[in-house]
């Protein structure tokens, strides 16, 4: 089909195609591991288009990429070859593996093709990415270690942000109000961004740039003169990266948003410039005057090492209960229901959802008893407790039980500090206490923030029999030993 319809608008325009000749598009799965061999029931054509794709994906040189790749966060693309090039964005900005204990949003597909185009436009030594993808790598700290290596790699770094998040519930500013309510330029819920990614040759001399100085003039360059980009050390001398950071925001409806996208051009768009601050290097606006006094200050988990996001159920109309006794006759009635009596019932997963099958999750119950011993309170949003059957098994009745963190509550008497790691727009309020089980979003109803639990008490891992667990619990608020 892109064949045809380039074709045929090349045909328009006066071009005529020589004996033999072909349009250079191919058929291929960039994310595949080069050098992969195509099948041979696939056939020769589809043979011949991968070598052809092969050719460029190695030997070729690409100065640019453009595209809307698949937001996709459960990518079945894990080839070794965008693997192992995925490693260099899964490390700490000063070096390092990246600390972090879920890193799994970096394996979404468009972070993979990112990353694709990042090593393409590198090993040919120059070039632009441009690319419309998911915000969320913009300002998410797990997303560190990528922004970190981009802007090591690449001269200017222009980011857009189209916004359109309903699940941040994102709203237009005040301000700008006339240009209509905030949606989404796609028909999806996560907001979107146009990012410019640009590689100048590396014959032109770095020029060294004092702290604060005004370094660029967004105007269209002279006809054979190239401005490379100034190298900025991060405090502490650890740190060069040379990207200048040039950021917008477009809000508004719609039909706002495609209009001004047709006016507009890189040239004339009103871009700030950014100075990112370690450790986060965010791409966003913010006032960084007092980020190195912040970063100074005991983090939370240093001083609660022991702590992680709340339990996913994975159908919390089966899991969550308004009372024991629901609870219980639920996962009871479990054991002699058909699958199709429960999903009759029961909102249950889709077949072949990661982590959670029917099978799964009666055996669970099964091996367990039932017993009403494991029927526990749980914190499932604030000030609302309801009930779930605990058995703290992974991918059984529950998706992610996170037994590691909750047995410290549903074996023994304890509190815990809960708060958020980030906000989605709205000011911050999110710090609450608990003494039972959370479920993972027990923060807000509304934003959906994940609530992180640190717990005072831990129990050891291997108890006394002969020891009430009361008695062996030790408390592990660390405050700078």
């Amino acid at each position: 089909m892109a064949h045809l319809k380039l074709a045929l608008q090349l045909q328009e325009s006066g071009f005529e195609f020589q004996t033999g000749e072909r349009l250079h598009v191919y058929l291929t799965n960039t994310l595949d591991q080069l050098h992969q061999q195509t099948a041979a029931m696939l056939g020769q054509w589809i043979a011949k288009e991968n070598e052809g794709a092969e050719k460029i994906k190695i030997d070729k040189p690409v100065v640019v990429v453009v595209g809307n790749p698949p937001y996709s966060g459960e990518s079945r693309n894990k080839s070794d070859w965008i693997m192992q090039l995925l490693q260099s964005y899964k490390t700490e900005p000063e070096g390092g593996p990246l600390k972090e204990r879920n890193s799994k949003w970096l394996n979404d597909d468009y972070v993979k093709f990112i990353r694709f185009a990042h090593d393409r436009i590198a090993r040919t030594g120059h070039g632009i990415v441009a690319f419309i993808t998911n915000h969320g790598w913009l300002d998410n700290p797990t997303f560190r270690g990528m922004r970190a290596r981009l802007m090591a790699d690449f001269d200017d770094i222009y980011v857009l942000d189209l916004h359109g998040n309903s699940k941040k519930k994102e709203r237009t500013p005040v301000a700008l109000k006339a240009q209509g309510d905030d949606k989404n330029v796609f028909d999806i819920e996560q907001g979107v961004s146009i990012t410019f990614l640009v590689k100048l040759p590396n014959s032109v001399p770095v020029e060294p740039v004092e702290a604060g100085e005004e370094v660029f003039e967004l105007t269209a360059p002279e006809p054979g003169v190239v401005k490379k980009a100034k190298h900025r050390q991060l405090e502490g001398g650890k740190v060069t990266l040379k990207a200048r950071i040039h950021q917008a925001d477009l809000w508004g409806s719609r039909d706002y948003k495609y209009d001004w996208l047709e006016k507009h051009s890189l040239l004339d768009t009103p871009w700030q410039d950014l100075q990112p601050a370690l450790p986060q290097l965010l791409l966003v606006p913010r006032d960084e005057t007092d980020a190195a006094e912040y970063e100074r200050g005991w983090k939370v988990t240093d001083i609660f090492p022991m702590n992680g996001t709340g339990v996913i159920t994975k159908c919390d109309q089966l899991n969550i209960s308004f009372s024991a006794k629901e609870c219980f006759e639920k996962v009871s009635w479990l054991l002699t229901a058909t699958e199709s009596d429960a999903r009759q019932r029961f909102r249950l997963p889709k077949l072949g959802v990661r982590d959670w099958s029917f099978g799964a999750a009666v055996s669970d119950v099964k091996n367990s008893g039932p017993d009403e011993i494991f029927v526990k309170p749980v914190l499932y949003r604030p000030f609302d407790q309801r009930y779930l059957y605990y058995t703290g098994r992974s991918k059984g009745l529950m998706g992610w039980p996170v037994q590691k963190l909750f047995r410290h509550f549903s074996e023994s008497p304890n509190i815990g500090l809960i708060t958020s790691r980030l906000t989605k727009g709205e000011p911050f309020a999110h710090a609450q206490i608990t003494d039972k089980i959370t479920e993972v979003i027990c923060m807000s109803p509304q934003t959906s923030n994940n609530g992180f639990v640190f717990p005072l008490w831990l129990l050891p891992e291997q108890p006394q029999p002969d020891q009430p667990l009361s008695a062996q619990r030790h408390p592990r608020a660390d405050a700078g030993d």
